[in-house]
């Protein structure tokens, strides 16, 4: 009975949605980070992230069929290269398990970004902004909840949403240069400061999640955002603190004290830092012997337990997004997700001197694209949702200021060191 109640709601929420590209968009993204949430639907389970998929997709397609916008060259190789390699490794494949499953689940989530992209416009952006806070809201929600009711004896990870904490923490140190954006667009002095409070607690949850990987993305962060003038360099001296914090919790995350030789040492021959190196290699490996066809969607986890023949070993945490999806998918696919940041970082980086919020863009997909080395973010709706927001953001307004000035109200008047002559 539950199973019916979850698919007539989907169906109704998909029809309410019709019309509404923009609230569909903002919803999706909010149900993106909810892939760990699973709710029980006839033929099995299914994630809070395929259901809204499933409800938002309609309205997104009609948006985009009737769209008159012109559809970027550059993206469309991309999406193209990409389909193209996962269609062509999965056909040989086919009628392995899940693969059929896996194939579409992957094809959907590349057209979910290719619709928001076309139906997100520079008059909708501030509901997606309110969707963003939403999420990050929602995730913290959820944190607190699941530790409270966290019996294992691994320890305590945040995990928000979703399936393992290193996704939580790529979320959340994406969303660090975003939050302390709005932050300097902000003219109401007590909502900006709650912004900043909330920048914050991001930096807080991550080192929460206790990932290694989220840590040195962490790092990537905050690096990136002083380093492309989102923050003045006088607040470098608040990252000593969380600095060292951070660092006492990964010195002390084991018996050997604080000498960094044996500390480092240590965390190389961890089960888990071995395992990630192990699929690193088995990954390259498979990938140079099917450059082209490549092995098949969802097929790496399959490969890799037989190769490892280890049953200690985590197969479906297959680390490194992009080494997995050119095994997977082959030289085309990996040449299209490539195109696809290089297209984004570039031209986030070709408007860095224009005062928008290109440098928050160009942060988060420094960050984005790093993850990509560290965990398999392509297989989450999240990344698509969160790539398909920055493509239209960059292409909304060639000239405007799209989430405001950083400039002005930043340097100005919260900033008055870093103001501009002019000023």
């Amino acid at each position: 009975m539950i199973e019916w109640i979850v698919i007539v709601l989907t169906v109704v929420g998909s029809g309410c949605l019709l019309g509404f590209p923009a609230v569909a968009a903002a919803l999706l993204l909010i149900s993106s980070t909810l892939d760990g949430i699973v709710m029980p639907v006839p033929g099995g389970d299914s994630s809070v992230a395929h259901l809204g998929l499933l409800a938002a997709f309609p309205s997104l397609l009609i948006a985009t069929i009737s769209s008159r916008n012109q559809f970027n060259a550059t993206i469309q190789s991309s999406i193209v290269l990409l389909v193209f390699g996962a269609t062509i490794s999965s056909v040989f494949v086919i009628l392995a398990p899940g693969v059929l499953v896996s194939f579409l689940k992957f094809i959907a989530y590349l057209a979910a970004f290719f619709c928001i992209t076309t139906t997100i416009s520079q008059k909708n952006l501030n509901l997606w902004m309110y969707a963003a806070v939403s999420c990050i809201l929602l995730s913290a929600a959820l944190s607190m909840l699941l530790t409270l009711y966290q019996t294992t004896p691994v320890g305590i990870h945040l995990t928000g949403g979703f399936l393992d904490w290193n996704y939580y923490a790529v979320f959340l140190c994406v969303w660090i240069p975003i939050i302390w954006q709005m932050a300097c667009v902000e003219q109401n002095p007590k909502r900006q400061q709650w912004f900043y409070v909330l920048a914050a607690v991001l930096c807080a949850l991550v080192i929460g999640t206790r990932s290694k990987s989220g840590l040195l993305l962490l790092a990537l962060t905050l690096s990136s955002v002083f380093a492309t003038g989102l923050a003045p360099r006088r607040y470098l001296l608040w990252l000593i603190p969380v600095a060292l914090f951070g660092g006492i919790i990964v010195m002390r995350g084991g018996n050997e004290g604080f000498v960094l030789t044996e500390r480092l040492t240590a965390i190389v021959e961890q089960p888990r830092m071995q395992e990630r190196l192990s699929n690193w290699r088995l990954a390259f490996e498979l990938f140079i012997q099917h450059p082209i066809v490549g092995l098949g969607v969802k097929q790496y986890e399959a490969y890799s337990s037989q190769w490892l023949n280890d049953p200690l070993f985590l197969v479906s945490r297959s680390y490194s997004g992009f080494l997995v999806l050119l095994a997977e998918c082959g030289i085309l696919a990996g040449l299209g997700y490539c195109a696809l940041f290089v297209y984004l970082i570039s031209e986030a980086f070709g408007k860095f001197s224009a005062p928008n919020s290109s440098r928050a863009i160009l942060c988060a997909l420094i960050v984005l694209s790093a993850s990509s080395l560290l965990t398999n973010i392509h297989d989450h709706l999240f990344t698509w949702c969160f790539l398909g927001w920055a493509a239209a953001l960059l292409q909304s307004n060639q000239s405007g200021q799209p989430m405001g000035d950083v400039s002005a109200p930043c340097q100005s008047a919260v900033f008055p060191d870093t103001a501009s002559p002019s000023d």
